[in-house]
């Protein structure tokens, strides 16, 4: 089972799936940090 994850297509699926969760918690920090300065925090 462990040598499925091993195959180039399966690497490549999991960097964009680990690419676009990166994206979104920073897309998510930015937020939180521009609601806090809009809170006058």
């Amino acid at each position: 089972m462990l040598a499925a994850l091993d195959k180039p297509d399966d690497m490549k699926i999991r960097d964009r799936i680990r690419h676009a969760v990166r994206v979104r918690l920073e897309a998510d920090t930015d937020h939180r940090e521009a609601a806090r300065r809009a809170a006058g925090g």
